[in-house]
């Protein structure tokens, strides 16, 4: 089977590759340049790793809702909203001098970030079918190699050179003007004539199928009766198990690290995950109430048999509870 690109989809491919490196390059210049803004500002250690925290939490939050956005718009638009974004926040990071703008600068670039994995993987799904599709998405990872190392040289050569302000300047400019590209380079769907004959034949079929276009499901019903349950049940366990394990470790360092073995060891033998919880030793009965792990399989559990009254909810609220508690300990 031939599975070259046509003219349109390697223009399509080459777009959506030099976004997502771009992406890159406006994301991990933090990492890059940190130590020289937190030496510049007089920032401690811990106040530097909130500019990482807030990120993540905005750019996991964003994942989470721009999959049913980009639903509803261009792709295409989408992706140069994003880029031009990230491109501003680059460049105010890079002129601030108060802390906490930067910090709410930098919470605003992971919201920006998030909002173009989802509509390249819309374009590679549109525009790629079969076998064509597997190669350009093998091509697609390749920006996780070329993003990471054009990020780190840009912005190291620039923080030990011109100062670490220019670590973010200079991504901006890069980042906002892949935006205005990718604007004019992508497109939402292909034209007749655009795609291979044998891709444009498999549309035709799936067109005279489907009939009409299918109705777009409501926000409330995707995330209820779909995946997304589970996607949130797997994003708090996922915290929950991360922060107790920064408290334990935060507070008593070396100890912390061990009690953390240990507590993993003792959830898995005695969450009701090995054995039922009534066969267990007595011990592990007691302590069953306890263990995060109990809370978190109870609640996937729900997502994939089906729910029964409050009790995903229920156990929901008990992680989310926990989160809190292991966020205060390690103060």
């Amino acid at each position: 089977m031939n599975v070259k690109f046509t003219a349109a989809q390697r223009r399509i491919f080459i777009a959506c590759f030099l976004s997502y490196a771009c992406a890159y390059i406006g994301r991990l210049n933090l990492s890059a340049a940190l130590n020289s803004v937190i030496g510049d500002m007089n920032l401690t250690d811990a106040q530097g790793g909130l500019f990482q925290t807030v990120f993540a939490l905005t750019y996991a939050a964003g994942q989470l809702v721009n999959g049913s956005i980009v639903d509803k718009i261009s792709a295409r638009v989408y992706i140069f909203l994003g880029l031009a974004l990230s491109g501003v926040c680059n460049l105010l990071f890079g002129l601030a001098s108060s802390y906490w703008m930067m910090t709410a600068l930098w919470a605003l670039n992971g919201a920006a970030q998030s909002m173009l994995w989802t509509p390249i993987v819309k374009l590679m799904a549109v525009w790629f079918k079969g076998r064509r599709r597997g190669r350009a998405s093998f091509g697609l990872s390749m920006t996780l190699v070329l993003g990471n190392l054009s990020a780190w040289a840009l912005s190291g050569c620039m923080a030990s050179l011109v100062g670490w302000r220019f670590s973010f300047i200079i991504p901006a400019a890069i980042t906002a003007a892949m935006g205005v590209g990718a604007l004019f380079m992508l497109s939402d769907a292909p034209k007749s004539g655009e795609l291979p004959l044998d891709d444009e034949a498999e549309e035709n079929v799936r067109a005279s199928e489907n009939g009409e276009k299918k109705a777009v499901m409501p926000l409330k019903e995707m995330f209820l009766g779909t995946g997304f349950i589970a996607v949130l049940a797997c994003c708090v366990c996922s915290l929950n198990f991360t922060m107790m394990n920064f408290a334990l470790v935060y507070a008593l360092d070396n100890i912390g690290m061990a009690l953390s073995v240990i507590i993993m060891v003792i959830q898995v033998a005695g969450s009701g995950g090995s054995y039922p919880i009534d066969v267990l030793p007595e011990v592990f009965q007691k302590l069953y109430v306890l263990m995060p792990f109990h809370y978190g399989m109870d609640m996937i559990r729900e997502t994939i048999a089906g729910r029964y009254e409050n009790v995903y909810w229920t156990n929901l609220a008990v992680m989310a509870g926990m989160c809190v508690l292991f966020a205060v300990l390690g103060m």
